[in-house]
């Protein structure tokens, strides 16, 4: 039953996702300013962290 559970809810997000999907790509390209925020700033996090490690 809670398998069950698990597979609705993960076709309702993906259904979701994808209605919502193209709004956001379309919020991206309009940005004045950078346009990968998230993307640079999750580069960034990766490199501190391996560069933490490496010491």
């Amino acid at each position: 039953m809670l398998k069950n559970w698990r597979l609705i809810l993960a076709k309702s997000l993906i259904i979701e996702l994808e209605d919502s999907i193209y709004r956001i790509y379309q919020d991206i390209k309009i940005r004045k300013t950078v346009r990968t925020k998230f993307l640079n700033s999750l580069a960034d996090n990766l490199n501190q962290k391996l560069t933490e490690e490496d010491s």
